[in-house]
């Protein structure tokens, strides 16, 4: 009965995956990371004269530990940085800009795991 016990282990584990420590997505299929909760929501924005609105974003990648993020305005870097331990919770605050009073802003939130990127973006409304 013992001689059978081993080649019924082995077969299941024969097909899993090994998971290693390193930070590669191969094209053979890594997985982008995750925004699993962000805010605000995803409706137009209203800012007014004198307030501010934190944007913030959280999330994961499933195989990659060094993800990069950053938030933009318009297209122009406002803040960013990396974590290593591939899970991220960051936020940015914006304040009312006089220089864009009436008009509307993009902000963008974008992590990537150097081969794949995931991004979130925001419309905010300016008061006269």
């Amino acid at each position: 009965m013992a001689r059978w016990l081993l080649p019924l282990l082995w077969v299941p584990l024969a097909g899993c995956p090994l998971i290693y420590g390193d930070d590669d997505d191969s094209a053979s299929g890594g997985e982008a990371p995750r925004i699993e909760s962000s805010f605000p929501g995803p409706a137009s924005q209203e800012l007014l004269r004198g307030e501010d609105i934190t944007f913030s974003a959280r999330g994961s990648d499933g195989d990659s530990l060094e993800l990069t993020w950053s938030f933009t305005l318009d297209d122009g870097f406002v803040a960013g940085g990396t974590v290593d331990d591939g899970a991220f919770d960051v936020s940015w605050v914006m304040e009312f800009d006089e220089a864009l009073a009436g008009q509307s802003a993009d902000v963008a939130f974008e992590v990537s795991d150097g081969t794949f990127v995931t991004e979130r973006t925001w419309v905010v409304d300016l008061a006269p």
